[in-house]
């Protein structure tokens, strides 16, 4: 037990230096409403609006799958903004639970939200929970009996990185579980939407308890689990991205390590292709003042090849970053943010089929900087754009075609 216990230290060292929000993904389900840009090509799409969104010093989250809400931090509080006139909708008080911002996840109806406590930088206690934007019910869905730090309770589960199914009845979620003293690994559980006994799908380790702690989310037809396993020694050949059957059956590694780019982190997968957006968080830690050399890549779900989101045309210095990237709602498209050689950032937005690029936003400061992993850019289905220029703050920019 005390082996496993120092791992925690290790861990920490590591996911000190990260911080999500997992995408949504899910089983068969309803088919989510289409874009008004998803039948038009990159160059014919233009920002038609922008606002300047800055909410009393809160930290922003994300923008809902329908552009109506945005999911603010206050503290220790999850606050619900309607993102049309930025009045307050709701604000449920934690009441001394640290929330685990990487961790906030919209259901697909725009409904309700979803998140943890903040197990790994805190080392506290988390239960899965569900935030009603209508009414703003918080509701408890696994509690444990487990309150605050858990470090000397012989029996807990720490449960982080939500995501919901693709017709919002279902959670899946990662678990760490301790018995009589004793860790007894990380495995992904599934849970009904309303609560009740949760389901294991996949055990992914026998020992440590927190070998996913960013990266799951669902296949672009619900059929397959796609998942990030990070476990506490570099070298262990698990690390890596992974896929596996709805039910959990069938796990299989796509894509490794490597000692020059560190693990590859999902940070989430397009809605209508077999693909996902991959970012090596490592190597943007230790080389983003290196010119030309890409950190986010495109995964074929497949076939576990990689394509580098942005490549120079030639040996000089054309670009730096990207820095954030997600995939249109309707996933034909991907929006992703870099820095030119003028030093101007870039909001641009590309054809997957094809290739073609497409300059929506220029701008002086950062573009894209939500500060975590996957935070900072998202596509609503009404065309509706948040992009963050610090953790605080950011746009909303509104996309018409030409």
């Amino acid at each position: 037990m005390k082996k496993l216990d120092c791992l925690w230290g290790l861990i920490l060292l590591t996911l000190l230096l990260t911080s999500t929000l997992v995408a949504c993904g899910g089983e068969d389900g309803a088919a989510q409403p289409l874009p008004p840009s998803a039948s038009q090509p990159a160059a014919d799409l233009k920002v038609a609006d922008q606002g300047k969104i800055q909410l009393g010093g809160g930290r922003m989250l994300s923008l809902s799958p329908d552009g109506a809400w945005l999911a603010v931090m206050e503290g220790d509080a999850l606050c619900v903004y309607a993102a049309g006139t930025l009045a307050q909708q709701t604000c449920a008080n934690l009441e001394g639970r640290p929330l685990d911002r990487r961790t906030v996840a919209w259901a697909p109806d725009s409904s309700r939200l979803a998140f943890t406590e903040d197990v790994l930088r805190l080392m506290m206690d988390g239960d899965l929970w569900t935030l009603e934007v209508e009414g703003g019910e918080l509701k408890n869905l696994s509690d444990d009996g487990v309150d605050g730090r858990f470090m000397q309770e012989d029996d807990v589960s720490l449960d982080m990185v939500p995501t919901w199914s693709r017709d919002g009845q279902t959670l899946v979620f990662a678990r760490g579980i301790r018995v009589g003293g004793e860790w007894q690994g990380t495995a992904l559980y599934r849970i009904s939407a309303g609560g009740g006994k949760a389901e294991e799908l996949l055990s992914v380790t026998d020992e440590l308890p927190a070998a996913i702690w960013y990266g799951v989310d669902w296949s672009h037809d619900g059929k397959k689990i796609v998942y990030t396993v990070g476990k506490t020694q570099a070298d262990d050949p698990d690390n890596g991205i992974w896929i596996a059957d709805q039910e959990g059956k069938n796990p299989s590694k796509l894509l490794g390590r490597t000692d020059t780019m560190g693990l590859p982190v999902l940070i989430g997968v397009s809605g209508g292709a077999p693909q996902a957006l991959i970012e090596y968080y490592e190597a943007a830690m230790r080389f983003s003042a290196e010119p030309n050399r890409a950190f986010f890549f495109l995964l074929d779900l497949e076939t576990g090849e990689t394509q580098p989101l942005k490549q120079a045309q030639g040996e000089a210095v054309e670009f730096f970053g990207p820095y954030a990237a997600t995939f249109s709602p309707d996933g034909s498209k991907v929006l992703y943010t870099y820095k030119d050689m003028e030093d101007q950032y870039r909001l641009v937005v590309r054809d997957l089929a094809g290739g073609a690029e497409n300059v929506l936003l220029t701008s002086d400061a950062p573009l894209g900087s939500g500060g975590d992993i996957g935070m900072g850019l998202q596509w609503a289905a009404n065309d509706t754009l948040y992009v963050a220029t610090s953790p605080f703050d950011g746009w909303l920019l509104t996309l018409e075609t030409e």
